[in-house]
Parts: structure tokens; C-alpha cells; sequence
């Protein structure tokens, strides 16, 4: 009588099989929907947190040398730009020569660094050049601190000359004038040459203003000069909107790499943006002479605030399509 062997390990119930493919099927559909809603949920924590953590910190380090750094840099970039639109731009314009020697040694003083040789602040160094616009910006932020203050409204001031008017141009001219005719090192030919040149400037000058309306606004808008400044605050640094795209940058769950190209390009990217919306505040401000600066109140309170968030998204958005999205491709 034959023996019946034992039953093969690869025998199953039919009804197994079905209730576990419907279990792996059931798994495979539920499964990265629950992945993807989690990866979500983890990526909104984290980027509430990471600008919560970066606003706070700023809050923190507003009255920092470090911030006080980077409200210049973005001054200069500002009056960089402006110098390529206009005819000059210039941060810090009002540097006095005076008690230079002494302002730089307070600085010296207030930033850690002692008097040489125990001399007292008002005898040290003599006959020293005039204060930079960074050094002058960096005193008048300390003095302010030191006196009790934040730096949370102030910062260093950017000033814009988009044209002179014809007294600022009459009076450049006839100061050249004296210089040329005053300098015994240039030859009598090109010293002749170059008095022909400017005295013709001037009578130049002195027709356009002769050709003026008396008395209406158009000719007393020609004669002034077209100007505008501003005081640079922490806000107009725009940290507050940049640390956003960063929270968003970090947050976003891709590699390292990734996440180091966003927040470099990014920055660089959202800083030269920012640079661009003061220049362009600048410049409305300068020729918004008849409304009393309301478009430039318009323009800075609202047209920009809201564009300049459209650009950090935009920007954090090319991000994720041409660096993360390129590089999963």
C-alpha cells in the first residue's frame, strides 16, 4: 500500500492566496498616501519651526556687529546700483571731518580694543584720514546702542542723486573753473583749452536757465536737484522674507546637496532682488516730488511687499524644478 507523502510547503489555500493579495494590493494603494501625508506633515512642522527659530534669533541679534555688517553690505550693493543708474550714489553721505581722530578711537574703545599705551581717547592718533562710510556707520550704530537704543528703526542712510539742477551744475562748473585757472602745474595751452571748454558750460548753464518760466513749478523743479535718501532699517535687509525660502529650502525633504545649492544660489538670487526693489524705491522717491510721497508709500508698503513674496516662492519653486526635480529626472 502506497504511502501518501507530505504535503508540498508550496500548497495553499486558495482563499489565503486572494485575502493576501487583497492585503498587498490594499498596501501597495494605502501605502504611499500615507508615506507622502506623513512627509508633508513633517515638512510643515519643520518649516514652521526653522522660521520661527530664524525670526527669533534675528529679533535677538539686531543689535549685533554682524547686523550691522550686513545692513552696509546691502546699503552698498544699493548705492552701487544707483551709482550705475543715476549720477551718484553714496552710503553714509554725511561723514563729517571733524573729531574724526576721536570717534574712531571710541570705536576702538566700544568694539574691545583699549587705548595704545593707556593714551586717553582724545589723545590718541593724530592726523588721520577721514572716517569711512562703514566706520561712520558703525559709530553712529553703537552710540545709539550705547545710549540706550536699537538698532530695530535705524541703520545706515543711502543717498541718491538721479540729476543735478542748474545751480548744482553752475556751481561744479565755476568750482573747476578756479581749479584749472588756479593750477600752475598744466601747460598754457591745455589750461587754455580746458577754461574755453568750461566757461562755454556755463553759458550753456545760464541759458537753459534763462529760457525758465519765472516763477512755475517746472522752472524751480529744473533748478533743484533730483534726490531722494533713505535710512536703510532691518526690514528693508529683507532677513524676514529670506528666512522663509530658507525654512523652505531646509525643510524640503531632498539630499544635502540639494538643500546647499538653494540656500547659496537662493540668497544670492533673493539679496540681488532685494537690491533692486530699494533701488527702484529710490528712484520713485526721487521723482515722486508732487504727491507727497504717497507712490512711494504705495510702492513700498504694498507693490513691493507683495511682489518680493511672489519672488521667494517663485524662486524656491525654480529650486525644487531645476535642481531637486532635475536631479531625481
Amino acid at each position: 500500500m502506497r504511502e501518501d507523502g507530505p504535503l508540498s510547503s508550496e500548497h495553499t489555500d486558495p482563499r489565503e492566496a486572494s485575502e493576501e493579495a487583497a492585503r498587498a494590493k490594499t498596501k501597495e494603494v494605502v501605502s504611499p498616501p500615507q508615506k507622502l501625508r506623513y512627509r508633508m506633515i513633517r515638512f510643515v512642522v519643520l518649516f514652521a519651526v526653522l522660521v520661527l527659530a530664524m525670526l527669533t534669533g534675528y529679533r535677538y541679534a539686531i543689535n549685533t556687529e554682524a547686523n550691522m555688517w550686513y545692513l552696509f553690505q546691502v546699503a552698498r550693493s544699493t548705492a552701487w546700483a544707483l551709482d550705475v543708474v543715476g549720477q551718484r550714489g553714496e552710503v553714509e553721505p554725511d561723514r563729517l571731518l571733524a573729531m574724526t581722530q576721536r570717534k574712531r578711537a571710541e570705536l576702538a574703545e566700544w568694539r574691545g580694543d583699549a587705548p595704545v599705551d593707556g593714551e586717553s581717547i582724545a589723545d590718541s592718533v593724530s592726523a588721520e584720514p577721514p572716517l569711512t562710510a562703514w566706520e561712520s556707520w558703525l559709530h553712529k550704530a553703537y552710540s545709539l546702542i550705547r545710549d540706550g537704543g536699537s538698532l530695530q528703526e535705524y541703520g545706515p542712510t543711502v543717498y541718491f542723486l538721479v540729476k543735478k539742477g542748474l545751480v548744482s551744475r553752475r556751481e561744479d562748473l565755476r568750482k573747476e573753473l578756479a581749479l584749472v585757472r588756479n593750477d600752475g602745474e598744466l601747460e598754457a595751452v591745455v589750461r587754455d583749452r580746458e577754461v574755453a571748454r568750461l566757461e562755454a558750460a556755463l553759458e550753456e548753464v545760464d541759458a537753459e536757465e534763462a529760457a525758465l518760466p519765472e516763477g512755475e513749478e517746472a522752472g524751480q523743479k529744473a533748478r533743484r536737484d533730483v534726490q531722494f535718501s533713505i535710512t536703510l532699517v532691518p526690514d528693508c535687509g529683507a532677513i524676514p522674507s529670506i528666512s522663509i525660502f530658507l525654512a523652505a529650502v531646509i525643510a524640503f525633504p531632498t539630499l544635502i546637496v540639494h538643500r546647499v545649492i538653494g540656500v547659496v544660489v537662493g540668497t544670492m538670487v533673493l539679496y540681488a532682488i532685494n537690491v533692486g526693489r530699494l533701488g527702484t524705491l529710490m528712484y520713485i522717491g526721487a521723482i515722486d516730488t508732487n504727491s507727497g510721497g504717497k507712490w512711494f508709500t504705495f510702492a513700498h508698503e504694498y507693490v513691493w511687499q507683495g511682489i518680493f513674496l511672489i519672488f521667494v516662492v517663485a524662486v524656491w519653486m525654480a529650486w525644487i524644478e531645476f535642481v531637486v526635480g532635475a536631479k531625481r529626472a
